[in-house]
């Protein structure tokens, strides 16, 4: 399939059921889902609110200082949006490696999508209760060729995907709808424990067996200490407890599908990780860390494998190309699936990663639905203290978000100031 310069592939959705849909390149498509500025009263407090100037740190996060630029409109700063051989050019990305080689290879995921159509619908009903939809990213198919695409445009001192002159990038609230996990405490963010449990007695507590084969199964690849896989499938197939099944299955998806960073393998932050989710802890700000902290390494070096969690970002892009003339009531329904609609849905496939650049370097914002069509009224969480920022703590590290330079992905939501300390 071709594309002329400034088209884009629109998923064209003329009625409420799915039948109705239809692929297609449409040039500069009218945004029917997203709001003028001026129309939503509701953003004043953002379009007022002073932003300051950032600069680029080695860690991939962002330091502000003080009284350098306030928010243009729904812009942070003016930039060259030039291009040059599909890079963006200008702004923070002058130091940056032309051209990228990204590995998006994914864990084999057979054994899980097996193990979950095993189960009756009583256990997948305490899982999706207690884990949220994520068990649906087992099933959602990897476009690799377009992440490699996205990562040209990724911008590590700014933390957000430029298309053209357009800035994009997955926020807290768009990753809590799609996961649909309800059961945390909004503002309880994941901290490492000073001194927690040995990975050997975590082990022992999470499968039943013993200190000897726990000591067994711990492996080390690559300076990573972790469990293959295949030494938890046979419990989260049939442990005779129904709550540990489900508890190492949702380990399970989060080792090989959310933090795949040793493939076939839990590495041990992960474990570190899941025994706080038991405390309410709200997962979405480290998953969305994780997958910032990836992109940021792997843009800049220019090559690499992105270990953040695929499926989400994959989801989250092509949601933004979800044309609909109309959202469906049944959309904000509470029992509405983003990721089980998603999966409904025919997506672009055999594109390949030249293509995807084409597509993404002449986006314009009538080109994107800014406001995913399944996103939630929510409270937006923009500003930590007195910071017009959120620091974000992943399991290896931390960024700085700053979704203020998205506006349009959340028109009309309220804000939320995380408090200090």
């Amino acid at each position: 399939m071709g594309y002329d310069r400034g088209s884009v592939l629109v998923l064209a959705d003329d009625s409420t059921n799915d039948s109705s849909t239809y692929l297609e390149p449409k040039p500069h498509v009218t945004n029917h889902t997203s709001y003028p500025i001026r129309a939503m009263p509701n953003l004043c407090p953002l379009i007022v609110t002073k932003i300051i100037a950032k600069e680029r740190v080695s860690d991939g996060g962002v330091n502000y200082t003080n009284n350098r630029e306030e928010c243009r409109g729904s812009r942070l700063v003016s930039k060259n949006s030039e291009r040059k051989g599909g890079q963006p050019s200008g702004r923070s990305v002058a130091n940056l490696p032309e051209h990228t080689t990204v590995n998006v290879r994914q864990n084999n995921l057979e054994d899980l999508v097996r193990v979950w159509n095993q189960w009756d619908s009583d256990t997948r009903g305490i899982f999706t209760e207690k884990y949220g939809d994520i068990a649906h990213l087992i099933t959602i198919r990897v476009d690799e060729q377009l992440i490699q695409a996205m990562v040209r445009f990724w911008d590590p001192a700014y933390q957000c995907f430029t298309f053209n002159q357009e800035d994009m990038t997955p926020t807290i609230e768009e990753y809590a709808a799609l996961l649909r996990i309800d059961n945390v405490q909004f503002g309880k963010i994941y901290v490492k424990e000073p001194k927690p449990l040995t990975f050997r007695r975590k082990l022992v507590r999470l499968t039943d067996m013993t200190d000897a084969w726990a000591e067994k199964q711990i492996k080390k690849k690559n300076e990573t200490v972790c469990i293959p896989w295949s030494s938890l499938r046979e419990s989260a197939l049939s442990h005779p407890d129904i709550l540990k099944r489900v508890n190492l299955f949702a380990l399970a998806i989060y080792g090989l599908v959310i933090f795949p960073r040793v493939l076939g393998h839990l590495e041990v932050a992960v474990f570190d990780f899941f025994e706080r989710l038991k405390q309410g802890v709200n997962p979405v700000p480290t998953i969305l860390a994780e997958t910032f902290r990836s992109l940021s390494t792997c843009r800049r070096v220019g090559k690499g494998r992105f270990i953040g969690c695929a499926q989400l970002l994959n989801v989250w892009i092509l949601s933004h190309f979800w044309k609909v003339e109309c959202t469906p009531f049944h959309m904000f329904s509470k029992t509405f699936a983003p990721l089980e609609a998603y999966l409904k849905k025919e997506w672009p496939k055999e594109i390949t990663e030249q293509h995807w650049v084409s597509v993404l370097q002449n986006l314009r914002a009538e080109d994107i639905t800014w406001r995913a069509p399944w996103i939630r009224p929510s409270v937006l969480l923009y500003k930590c203290g007195s910071q017009d920022w959120v620091p974000l703590l992943g399991l290896w590290g931390g960024v700085g978000y700053a979704p203020l330079l998205v506006q349009r992905q959340f028109l009309r939501d309220n804000l939320y100031q995380q408090p200090e300390g």
